[in-house]
């Protein structure tokens, strides 16, 4: 796409982002408050998809100016604190974990609907799994704690004076606000630091607008420290604070743990043996630590929650998906089902192993292997949420603008929320939506492989 050179609309398309941004999301609560809930009218949801995906097209070719960074956080905080939920309820389970973390009760050992607060608090009956101790890491654990006393309204329950029991919302913001001012601010702490980059191709990207920064997933802190890792740590000279964001990745989400042995060999070519090493395990010791506080008094349940949700959760999977259905028309679904996961396990395993090759004959850059490694576990999961591609988004960052499918799969991997809407799997969606996503990895594929003038990899 051509850049809109010396015209207004070159000059204040991102001004024209801005508002169009908030008129859809503020469209979209006024749709929602009309009809009650989106189930009746999942038009309107995919016609706010695809203003927001075409809206994008020009940002991400570079036809327009970058804002100022000043500019990019007062939009992100606007759009942080000043859009509400829509049609999830993961951060419930945030706040909850946080504030029993905050009243010393370990998140790991009990169940919501084992605790007496369950009973007594009334927003504690929207918690995903409510069965289920929490699934979320240590160092997530750390930052919803911080969260809760990000809120004045939970202040009177953090500071011994009330109950939990005796705050009743009269408006849903009042229970998340503390959650949304801390992801807001590491967003804002994102564009600051990499401000000479092209930090917008982020922030206007609309799965970061709607997963990230509205509704505000856990992913979208993992992917803000993958940006600023792959933009600023990454050729530091300092290895403590290159493995202290690796490793802090790894304690909010665990998923980062796939591009540790990439970066391991990096910092290991880049500081020698000793120090790598060195550092390594000095950062090691304080993540085995933390870890270790909640493992103590966890009553045996540390992983158990994420082991049942990895052995029995599956979600609009791409590979995982297509097999199933195949093995199904042979077999019982659930039996299809588990062969699958077993199958992209085998196949992703050795995916990542050649990766790793030729990662270490030097075949591949860092970035690249990251990219790739990101790529692999995405279309291997057989849980593939939307705000997953977050992941994507953050480790493809060096490539967005030259490789279409990053981009592309971010935004229309928001379709799948369709199956919450209507309430069945969309299949014929699901085939076209991935049907079209390896098309664009083929073309793709074909420029990196040297069919064009430049490689990318």
């Amino acid at each position: 796409m051509r850049k809109l050179k010396n015209t207004p609309l070159r000059t204040y398309y991102s001004w024209l982002m801005i508002a169009l941004s908030y008129w859809v999301f503020m469209s979209w609560k006024i749709s929602d408050q009309f009809f009650g809930e989106l189930k009746n009218s999942y038009f309107i949801y995919i016609s706010f998809i695809f203003v927001l995906g075409f809206s994008y097209i020009p940002v991400v070719f570079k036809s327009i100016e970058k804002p100022s960074w000043k500019t990019g956080v007062v939009f992100t905080m606007a759009i942080a604190l000043g859009v509400p939920f829509v049609l999830e309820s993961d951060h419930i389970r945030y706040i909850w974990d946080g504030l029993n973390g905050a009243n010393g009760i370990n998140p790991y050992a009990f169940a919501p609907k084992n605790l007496e607060q369950f009973y007594e608090v009334s927003w504690a009956k929207y918690i995903n799994h409510p069965h289920l101790p929490t699934i979320y890491p240590p160092l997530a654990q750390v930052l919803f704690h911080i969260s809760s006393y990000l809120n004045p309204y939970f202040w009177p329950f953090l500071l011994g004076g009330a109950g939990l029991d005796e705050f009743v919302p009269t408006h849903t913001w009042q229970i998340y606000i503390g959650w949304k001012v801390l992801v807001g601010v590491l967003a804002s702490l994102m564009i600051y630091i990499i401000r000479d980059f092209d930090w917008h191709l982020i922030i206007f990207n609309p799965l970061f607008l709607l997963k990230g920064l509205a509704n505000s997933h856990l992913d979208v802190v993992v992917c803000i420290l993958l940006i600023i890792f792959l933009k600023k740590v990454l050729d530091t000279k300092k290895p403590l604070l290159y493995f202290s964001l690796i490793l802090s990745m790894v304690l909010i989400k665990w998923y980062p743990l796939i591009f540790f042995p990439f970066l391991f060999i990096y910092g290991h070519r880049k500081y020698g043996f000793t120090k790598n090493v060195y550092s390594f395990l000095m950062i090691a010791v304080a993540a085995g630590l933390l870890c270790f506080s909640y493992y103590s008094s966890s009553g045996g349940n540390f992983l158990s929650s994420a082991m049942h949700f990895s052995k029995h959760w599956y979600f609009f999977g791409f590979l995982h998906r297509f097999l199933a259905d195949f093995l199904s028309t042979f077999m019982d679904n659930s039996i299809g089902v588990d062969k699958a996961r077993i199958a992209v396990s085998f196949l992703g395993l050795i995916y990542a192993a050649t990766l790793f090759y030729f990662y270490c004959k030097n075949k591949l850059s860092i970035k690249a292997s990251i990219l790739l490694m990101s790529t692999g576990l995405l279309v291997c999961s057989p849980t593939l949420h939307p705000w997953y591609l977050l992941l994507l988004l953050a480790g493809g960052f060096p490539f967005i603008s030259k490789i279409n499918f990053i981009w592309v799969w971010s935004i229309l991997s928001l379709l799948s929320i369709i199956y919450y809407i209507i309430g069945s799997d969309p299949y014929v969606l699901r085939y076209l939506v991935y049907s079209f996503i390896i098309l664009i990895m083929c073309l793709d594929l074909r420029k990196s492989m040297g069919y064009s003038k430049r490689s990318y990899l």
